[in-house]
């Protein structure tokens, strides 16, 4: 889950699309990337039994692979805002199949998306 800004409800999605996915058999890891560690927190607050890891890191694309082994049939990352931690997000991004940009339904929200693209297209193309 990535967006330019905090408050897009990339935590929030993450945490649902793994409970999801979880709930639909399969094995799921979720990773907290966002340095804040809010997905991790909510987790013991809430008692999850998901299992999350912190991993707050520009070099998550090439730590990950060694965390998940073949343990994991899907990994969802919580990203934190890419304005504050473009690194970590750009790093995130490497290590995706799909890449989910959250955003509220609001002009505002659209207008900033061009930098997320960019960094999207920078990723995809090999850069």
């Amino acid at each position: 889950m990535v967006n330019l800004k905090g408050g897009s409800s990339k935590t929030t999605s993450a945490a649902f699309v793994a409970h999801a996915a979880a709930e639909r058999g399969l094995s799921v890891l979720l990773v907290d990337a966002d340095p804040q560690g809010s997905a991790l927190r909510w987790g013991e607050l809430a008692g999850w039994e998901l299992p999350a890891v912190a991993l707050a890191s520009r070099d998550l694309h090439r730590r990950l692979p060694g965390i998940v082994g073949d343990r994991y049939e899907l990994v969802v990352i919580d990203t934190p805002p890419m304005e504050d931690h473009r690194g970590i997000v750009v790093a995130a991004m490497r290590a995706a199949g799909v890449i989910v940009v959250t955003l509220a339904p609001t002009m505002i929200e659209l207008d900033r998306l061009p930098p997320v693209w960019a960094a999207v297209n920078e990723v995809t193309a090999g850069g």
